[in-house]
């Protein structure tokens, strides 16, 4: 049971185009600070659009999730997870920090991940590691997609965000589908 009220999306024209984009308790939540909820929802786009390949990227999420105990990040990446090409093995490898049954690329993003939670700055040694096998844009961007994700887990366990009854199909969502936001948000009465 959240700590807070679900706000109603339906209440502004605008949160009802910001919820349409991730259209889950957590933006519902989120619909209480309406300023940062825009900001919120065109970072999770550029993190869909961005340096990591989708596999990579979801690593990430699915290891945040297992080392912050966040249940509700999982369950919505998992299918996201599957969407990006990973195997049930490789997830369950990223869930459990078996990195030995990785790829190389994976096990050091699983590394990098575990250490910049645990112990805020990733040490020497796996730094240099991920800079043998990402670019400086893919190290910024994993780095930043980290801390998000950690911020995330925060405010879901904080205010107690209950889990949706299903996870966001994310080849539909307008997070995904930054074309279909941007077409809502040109057409949109002023």
């Amino acid at each position: 049971m959240p700590r807070l009220d679900y706000t109603d999306p339906g209440l502004t024209e605008e949160s009802r185009v910001q919820f349409a984009r991730l259209p889950i308790n957590l933006t519902r939540m989120l619909l209480h600070a309406p300023a940062e909820t825009k900001g919120f929802l065109d970072l999770v786009t550029g993190f869909r659009h961005g340096a990591l390949d989708p596999k990579l990227r979801e690593t990430v999420i699915l290891r945040v999730a297992t080392d912050e105990e966040n249940l509700y990040q999982r369950m919505q990446h998992l299918p996201a997870a599957e969407l990006a090409g990973l195997s049930k093995e490789e997830v369950d490898s990223i869930t459990r920090g078996d990195i030995a049954r990785l790829d190389p690329r994976l096990a050091v993003a699983v590394r990098f991940v575990d250490e910049c939670v645990t112990r805020v700055k990733v040490s020497d040694g796996t730094f240099a590691d991920a800079k043998e096998v990402f670019s400086p844009g893919e190290i910024v961007e994993m780095t930043l997609l980290t801390g998000f994700y950690m911020m995330i887990a925060r405010f879901l366990a904080t205010l107690a965000i209950d889990l949706d009854a299903t996870p966001v199909n994310w080849s539909q969502s307008d997070c995904v589908n930054e074309r279909a936001y941007v077409s809502r948000m040109l057409t949109r009465p002023a």
